[in-house]
């Protein structure tokens, strides 16, 4: 896909990657952090090959290959990759991600980890970089573009009229 831009409901002037794979949300999240942070815009392309490295022989093919449309990425690659630009990242206990988000604004995002489904666990996941924290929740979805939540309804996550996920992870950047 391709770099797009948006705004939130007060304004708010935001740039942000739409993931080119099913799988690479995390590569596209690191994507946003560049361009918040240094103003840097890489390819999709490049960020999975630094992915790729960071991750090591996990998540390869009988080939060698890492697809991104079958798996998607955890924590450590992300933190790895971002380290790689010399962005500090660390991963925040799930007890404190409702403290930290709280941190959130454009030159100090935060990326969470949501958990898609009405429990929140085991239908999948997704990476998104949250930029707002006040009554609303606003986000930089790599597949929804800006989104807006409610903040009262977090840790839940509700990027469209019918997904529904719960956050249960958070990086912390910078």
């Amino acid at each position: 896909m391709s770099w797009q831009n948006g705004a939130d409901s007060a304004g708010n002037q935001y740039r942000w990657f739409q993931q080119e794979k099913t799988q690479s949300c995390g590569c596209a999240c690191v994507m946003i952090v560049l361009k918040l942070l240094q103003n840097r815009e890489i390819d999709e392309v490049t960020a999975r090959s630094y992915f790729s490295i960071a991750e090591g022989a996990i998540n390869r093919d009988h080939e060698g290959q890492r697809d991104f449309n079958l798996t998607g990425s955890t924590q450590s690659p992300i933190i790895g990759v971002l380290s790689k630009y010399k962005i500090s990242a660390n991963q925040v206990a799930r007890l404190y991600v409702g403290k930290w988000i709280k941190e959130a604004k454009p030159s100090k995002p935060v990326i969470l980890g949501v958990d898609w489904g009405v429990s929140g666990v085991g239908q999948g996941g997704h990476w998104v970089v949250c930029v707002s924290y006040g009554t609303k929740l606003v986000c930089l979805d790599p597949w929804y573009g800006v989104v807006e939540s409610l903040s009262n309804l977090f840790p839940f996550y509700f990027p469209d009229g019918n997904s529904k996920g719960r956050i249960n992870d958070l990086i912390q950047v910078g």
